[in-house]
This record gives structure tokens, sequence and C-alpha cells, in this order.
């Protein structure tokens, strides 16, 4: 367990680095194909999100220090997306947007599921030998399942949806806005290959 002063920089360096590379994977992300991604503006929620081929998330999670066979396993199982969540109030005193990634559904054929969250990765994950510090590094690369965002506030991450590569599906997202509930649907997402 890291302690202390050496907690609070590894940490730190870890947020510096995931920024910066969450931002070099997006612009690789939509330099490729443009039209792969899907965005959302209305009723106080901004949603932008794009799917990240395999090599792309097998070359991120190898960078964080996670060995081959698990950045593989996350690649081929995680169908990542790389993500902009957000409110598109711009009013100082706008409401506040609440997401709760846990309420999100995929339907995949005639499968419906959730997300896969921070706690299914943990889950998951929980009987490899994975650096502690590579264990965090991919924590605060997802969303967490829970955020409240104040006006013109946002968060980059990686959104995952545990369908195998090339599955094609629908994302049915809510959200409140200022105590009210939504609910919209993307069609026609697609897990990169």
């Amino acid at each position: 367990m890291l302690k202390g002063h050496k907690f609070k920089t590894t940490l730190v360096g870890v947020l510096v680095m995931l920024e910066a590379i969450l931002a070099s994977v997006a612009g690789i992300a939509e330099a490729q194909d443009a039209n792969a991604g899907f965005l959302w503006q209305g009723n106080g929620l901004k949603l932008e999100t794009a799917p990240l081929p395999q090599d792309q998330v097998i070359a991120f999670f190898l960078a964080r220090g996670f060995d081959s066979d698990t950045a593989r396993l996350i690649a081929q199982e995680g169908c990542i997306f790389r993500s902009a969540i957000g409110s598109n109030d711009l009013a100082a005193d706008g409401g506040p947007v609440l997401v709760d990634l846990s309420q999100w559904q995929i339907l995949a054929g005639d499968q419906e599921q959730g997300l896969r969250t921070r706690q299914h990765w943990a889950q998951t994950l929980s009987g490899r030998q994975i650096d502690p510090a590579a264990a965090i590094a991919f924590e605060w690369a997802l969303f967490p399942t829970e955020q409240n965002f104040g006006p013109d506030d946002y968060n980059w991450g990686l959104l995952s949806f545990a369908l195998p590569p090339g599955t094609r599906f629908d994302l049915s997202f809510s959200w409140a806005y200022d105590g009210t509930d939504f609910k919209q649907k993307f069609t026609g997402m697609e897990c990169a290959k």
C-alpha cells in the first residue's frame, strides 16, 4: 500500500500521464474515423464517445504496466470506448447533472446487459497479479460509476461495454438534470476490432 507523500506523488503522476494519453488516443481515434463516434447534447447532458481499436487499448494498458495477457483480456472482453461526459449547461446557476452508469443498458441482439464499471473490472481482474500503480491507472481511466457535474463541467475517460470485438449494439443511457430524469439511445454502435 502506498502511503503519504509517495502516494500523492504517484497519484498525481498517474493522473497527469492519463490525461495526456487519453488526449492523444482520442486524437488518434478521431483521425482514423471521424464518423465512428456518437454525440448527444440536450437536457443538460453532453455525451461523446467513440470506439478504440484493440491495438490502441493493448498499447495503453501495456504502457500502464499490465502484462500482455491482461492487456489483451481487457481489449478483447472490454469493448472500450473513449468518452467525454458532462454538463452542456453553460449558465453559472444551471442545475446539476447526475450520471449513474449502473443504470445504462446495452442491447446486443436479444441480450440486454449493463456496462462493465470500475467495480465489475475490479472483480474480473481480482485473481491476477497486477502492479498497484497499474491498477490505480486503470481505475482512474474508467469513469466513476456515479458522477455529478456542475455547469460546464465534464470528465474524460473510458467506457467498457463487455462485448466481443465487432459486436454491434445499442446503448440506452440515462441521467438526471436539475432533478428531472432523462433517457436517450445510441443505435448501431460497434466494438472495434
